[in-house]
């Protein structure tokens, strides 16, 4: 009886095994398009009236299965209103007219920009996306006339003929924005593509500025 008992025990032993190595395989793999973090470059353009060339690095990471956290920092070659431009023109004619030396005044204001916030992204290789984010945005101008060069500081000197986002006796300035982001991502074993649209305020302005960025960017995720 202990011999039969014995054969018994072992043949279920046996019969038990194949199913234990089975679920410990299945669970052993782990799914390749699972998007835990990713770092990503991109480029695009953004819109305020006029047009500038922006660039920018994103980290993100998994919050939750269909949530991301993020933090962004873009850069924009050129962020001059159109009423900014339009008083270096003004300034240049009135010069002009004055001393009879012709003046042509061109300015920039280059901005960067930090953001951090969160995404709504559900699915799996293909995900849309929607959220928002809060941060800062910096601003340098800088005035030039091809023969006097940089003029910067008499310019800001000049508060009827200054605006923007710099205020008058400064050349820089540092705001508080906030931004709406939406776009869709595409998740494959290694790599990390969005093509997205960002809309972003920035408050406490002489006038108001609001951008509208879209980007297409690429990178890596793990």
């Amino acid at each position: 009886m202990k011999f039969v008992y014995s054969l018994s025990f072992l043949a279920c032993l046996l019969a038990a095994q194949p199913a234990l190595c089975q679920e410990r395989t299945e669970s052993a793999p782990s799914d390749p398009f699972l998007l835990q973090r990713y770092f990503s470059g991109s480029t695009g353009v953004a819109s305020f009236g006029s047009n500038t060339v922006t660039f920018a690095a994103e980290y993100g990471e998994k919050v939750t299965k269909n949530s991301q956290a993020y933090a962004n920092f873009s850069y924009f070659n050129n962020v001059m209103t159109d009423e900014v431009r339009a008083n270096l023109a003004a300034a240049a004619a009135g010069i002009t007219a004055i001393t009879g030396e012709s003046r042509a005044f061109s300015g920039r204001d280059r901005g960067m920009a930090f953001t951090a916030g969160g995404k709504y992204q559900p699915g799996r290789r293909v995900r849309p996306f929607i959220g928002a984010g809060a941060g800062a945005f910096n601003v340098e101008r800088t005035i030039t006339d091809s023969s006097l060069g940089d003029v910067s500081l008499g310019f800001a000197e000049q508060p009827w003929f200054w605006g923007g986002a710099v205020p008058a006796g400064s050349t820089s300035a540092t705001k508080p924005l906030a931004e709406a982001v939406a776009g869709i991502g595409f998740v494959t074993r290694n790599m990390y593509i969005e093509v997205g649209y960002r809309y972003r305020h920035l408050f406490h302005t002489a006038t108001d500025i609001n951008l509208s960025q879209v980007a297409v960017g690429i990178g890596a995720k793990w």
